[in-house]
């Protein structure tokens, strides 16, 4: 929500598709029953039909009337937006450009042919509130990949929001290999917006596949509830039942899928594995959080109380059961052969304590001061290395996931599984790097090119 001198600016989501609105302010209300968004006559601002992400834009001035958003989808590259909120009208401020595109991909200009179809703005349609809104238009990619948003019903008839991505020329009904996403876990909302990367993967036939499972964001507080504690199993089974979806319609042949996702969202795809070991044909699991058991019975990493609330509490037996039962590293199977994984892991994974106790950061700043007093006294030149030599993992920093839990975790699969296929699980491990990889673009690239490579090796190799 934001607020302005006449509007209040509202965040929606509605069966999982996010919106925005405007409400003038102020507002009369002469109703003793609860009233309705529909009844204060709002503003519905017009978006993209396949937009997934929208994100506030620079609103600093608060006796404006225009709103700056910035909207992204899988097949649009961000686009910032002003909405005015006085005239009902918007315009297209700057997007971005995909500089160096593939000839193959038909990335030239009939790709950003602009069709008036591209606007969602029924509710505003329905109100009568489209008089004003100059039809205009935005550059995207759906005429080369197609963007679909299905509802794949879950084990116990919940439907769960499922956005498929892949090339209308590349892809291959009943042929293609997938790789499918999830993170499941703090109410996060699985990201979903432009990428460029992702085009190496689609224009050789991949289908990429977002699966919005419990326990991430969802339209209301409720999705993510039934994804936590007692209820994570709903997490961990939504993504099957996706991964089943896209053998079922076709969007994927049946021994290519891959699984993929990051610190706890790997307790969704670890679990999966497990119970399901002939579901992938490959997963990526980074910086993963797989001992659930084992680290949150250790009340001294001050993260484990805070965790207590999304996992549950193992000190308590019911939860206990509920947790070890799916924990990835408690339930390898023996003998099944395992899919092809690969693995990274981060020396260097921490985030900081917030909480900290006062004293001890007093001690701690009295030793840095110190320190740094007596380095100075010895040589001026020594100060150089005090950067690294006070970092602040090893002052006030904890473990985000700890290192061991990769490396415990291969090793007990390699033991367990099948021993031709335990050859395939590959941990990789960055020696300098945090809990969201190195810093710098050409490392983010090619660590992505790393991982890409890993699953057209194992997905594409059998077919070749």
């Amino acid at each position: 929500m934001d607020i302005f001198n006449e509007h209040l600016v509202l965040f929606l989501n509605r069966k999982g598709v996010p919106m925005l609105c405007s409400i003038s302010l102020p507002i009369n209300i002469n109703s003793k029953h609860q009233m309705e968004i529909e009844h204060l006559n709002p503003w519905f601002f017009p978006l993209p039909s396949n937009s997934c992400s929208i994100l506030p834009g620079s609103n600093h001035d608060f006796m404006k009337s225009v709103y700056r958003a910035v909207l992204s989808s899988p097949v649009m590259p961000d686009v910032i937006v002003d909405y005015d909120m006085s005239r009902m009208t918007f315009s297209t401020v700057q997007q971005d450009e995909l500089g160096g595109a593939s000839e193959n991909a038909g990335c030239c200009s009939a790709a950003y042919e602009l069709d008036t179809n591209d606007l969602i703005d029924k509710q505003n349609c329905e109100e009568g509130n489209d008089q004003n809104i100059v039809p205009q238009r935005w550059k995207n990619f759906s005429s080369i990949y197609q963007c679909e948003r299905k509802e794949v019903v879950s084990h116990d008839g919940v439907t769960v929001p499922l956005t498929i991505l892949y090339s209308r020329k590349s892809w291959q009904r009943d042929q293609s290999p997938g790789l499918l996403q999830a993170y499941g876990a703090y109410g996060d909302v699985l990201d979903k917006s432009w990428c460029a990367d992702r085009l190496s993967l689609l224009d050789r036939g991949w289908v990429l596949a977002f699966a919005d499972v419990r326990g991430g964001g969802g339209a209301d507080s409720a999705w993510h509830k039934f994804g936590t504690g007692l209820y994570k199993r709903n997490s961990i089974y939504d993504f099957v039942s996706c991964g089943n979806y896209l053998f079922n319609e076709g969007y994927v042949c049946r021994d290519r899928l891959a699984a993929m996702s990051y610190s706890a969202g790997c307790l969704v795809v670890g679990a999966a594995i497990n119970m399901y070991p002939q579901l992938f044909r490959a997963a990526i699991l980074k910086v993963p959080f797989l001992d659930i058991c084992n680290t949150l019975l250790d009340p001294s990493l001050p993260l484990t109380t805070l965790d207590y609330e999304e996992f549950g509490n193992p000190q308590i037996q019911s939860q206990f059961e509920s947790i070890h039962s799916y924990s990835p590293y408690d339930n390898i199977p023996c003998g099944v052969c395992y899919p092809s994984v690969l693995v990274t892991a981060s020396l260097n994974d921490s985030r900081q304590t917030y909480i900290l106790c006062f004293t001890s950061l007093v001690i701690t700043c009295a030793c840095v001061s110190y320190l740094a007093y007596i380095l100075f006294i010895l040589d001026s030149h020594a100060l150089y290395s005090l950067a690294y030599l006070l970092e602040f993992n090893n002052l006030i920093f904890t473990p985000r996931v700890g290192v061991w839990e990769a490396a415990k975790w291969v090793a007990k699969v390699r033991d367990n599984t099948c021993s031709s296929c335990s050859l395939s699980v590959i941990l990789k491990t960055n020696m300098t790097g945090g809990h969201f990889g190195e810093g710098g673009r050409y490392s983010q690239c090619e660590e992505t090119a790393y991982d890409y490579s890993f699953l057209m090796k194992v997905c594409e190799g059998l077919h070749q």
